[in-house]
Order: structure tokens, then sequence, then C-alpha cells
């Protein structure tokens, strides 16, 4: 639970700080609901902090490792938006799509070769 938590307020802190970098105003509520769990890791940010990316690993069932993109809104409501691929090589597609993501999650951000911070 601690790893939990501290995984947590990394991801607030260098989410504040990258969205205030491409957004005006409040990104409050955007942190917020970035920095919330969801079905998955959340292993990067892109559209200025609209898209989540989140990573499930499913290794019980046949579709293997899925991506999926959550909306989030700038009140901080999130709704699911589709699944990006399925069976997917995480390191091989975050660095195939590295200039297009705003935020790349630490874990994965050396693995990836991707600079993004």
């Amino acid at each position: 639970m601690h790893e939990e938590e501290r995984n947590r307020r990394v991801i607030r802190y260098e989410l504040g700080k990258r969205l205030l970098e491409l957004r005006d105003g409040d990104v409050e509520p955007m942190v917020e609901a970035l920095a919330t769990r969801f079905e998955g890791d959340l292993v990067a940010v892109r559209d200025r902090g609209r898209e989540a990316l989140v990573y499930r690993s499913n290794e019980f069932f046949a579709i293997g490792a899925t991506l999926d993109a959550w909306k989030i809104n700038t009140d901080g409501t999130q709704a699911y938006g589709g699944r990006l691929e399925n069976d997917v090589d995480l390191e091989d597609w975050l660095e195939e799509h590295r200039d297009g993501l705003d935020w790349v999650h630490h874990d994965w951000r050396n693995r990836s070769g991707t600079k993004n911070s």
C-alpha cells in the first residue's frame, strides 16, 4: 500500500507539472482523475492530458495484453474511449508513438527510450 500511494504522489506531481506546461487554468481535476486507479496501469497521457492510456497485462486471457484509451475531461470526469490494441507489446508501442505522447509513466520512460516527462 505504501508503494502504491508513493506512486500516486509521483504521478500527481509529474502530471501537474506537465499539464501546467500544456494547458492554461486549473488542471487539478484532470490530475486527480489521471492519478485515480484505472482497471489497469496508467502508462501514458496524450492530447494535452485529455486521453489516458491504460495497459492491462491480461495474463490469463487469450487476447493478451491490451491498451485502452480513457477520455479525461477538464472537470475531471472520465469516460472509456475504447481499445487501442490487443496483444500489445507495450515497449514497442510506446517507442513507435512517443512523439504523440505528452507524458509517459516513470516505470516505462526508461524502458521504452521515451524522453517525455
